[in-house]
């Protein structure tokens, strides 16, 4: 219902990869082993699936943010209706989050940006979309926490802050 309509082709569900081949990058753990894709501690667990398993490439990744960008500035025609979007986006409880979605007001953002970030422990995503600048920002490592290459989380919010600087 979303990859389809979307042609989001590379998307899988628990780690990327063929188990015992290196064909895709590993998640790192807090001790730097990267386990085999088929190693049950590749990913979450199955039953945490609803909560991110799902894996896809950059470019796939970013059609998603395109449509939330899109739906947030009220776009007619897409997968959901603006009001659905503006539901999602919406801070129901004043709490500066909205279904998923952290929103932060921002000036490189000329507003109100939503921002989500996500890890399994092995791999860290973070994107932050800005309506107002008709921008969305995407930084992924496969690396959580290793201490030896610095957390995953300060290396995303380093490429965020370098492409505010840069492209906004």
């Amino acid at each position: 219902m979303l990859f389809k309509p979307l042609e989001i082709e590379s998307v899988g569900f628990g780690p990327p990869g063929t188990p015992g081949k290196v064909d895709q990058p590993w998640g790192h753990t807090k001790s730097c082993e990267a386990p085999d894709p088929g190693n049950q501690s590749a990913d979450n667990p199955p039953v945490l699936g609803p909560a991110g398993t799902v894996h896809s490439s950059m470019s796939d990744w970013a059609r998603y943010a395109s449509l939330h960008l899109r739906g947030a500035q009220g776009e007619q025609g897409l997968l959901l209706k603006p009001e659905s979007f503006q539901q999602l986006h919406k801070d129901g409880y004043q709490q500066d989050y909205a279904l998923g979605w952290a929103l932060a007001q921002r000036p490189w953002a000329s507003g109100v940006a939503l921002q989500h970030n996500g890890s399994n422990t092995l791999w860290f995503a973070d994107i932050w979309i800005a309506p107002q600048r008709n921008a969305a920002l995407l930084a992924a490592t496969n690396t959580a926490d290793c201490p030896s290459s610095g957390a995953g989380s300060k290396a995303c919010d380093e490429a965020i802050a370098a492409m505010i600087s840069k492209y906004l």
